[in-house]
């Protein structure tokens, strides 16, 4: 779900499955990171998607830490390769 939990997004976020950040949990394309997800537009996670905030997935969007994803998510864990070592490097 958006509503900024960390159940979410180790879940997930948006469709529940372990794919969904990987996938593009939003739109459920594989460009929903890279293309920014919640908004719908290329600003999506470089701004910041669900806070709105500059710092965004990078400074760890939704707990609001450094940690985030960069750090393996929110939890602490690694939550797809596809996220720390794909999309992260496809212009995030």
């Amino acid at each position: 779900t958006c509503d900024g939990t960390v159940e979410g997004l180790s879940e997930g976020l948006v469709d529940g499955t372990s794919e969904g950040l990987s996938e593009g949990l939003v739109d459920g394309t594989s460009e929903g990171l890279s293309e920014g997800l919640v908004e719908g537009t290329s600003e999506g996670l470089s701004e910041g998607l669900v806070d709105g905030i500059t710092e965004g997935l990078s400074e760890g969007l939704v707990d609001g830490t450094s940690e985030g994803l960069s750090e393996g998510l929110v939890e602490g864990e690694a939550l797809c390769e596809g996220l720390a070592e794909g999309a992260m490097e496809e212009g995030l």
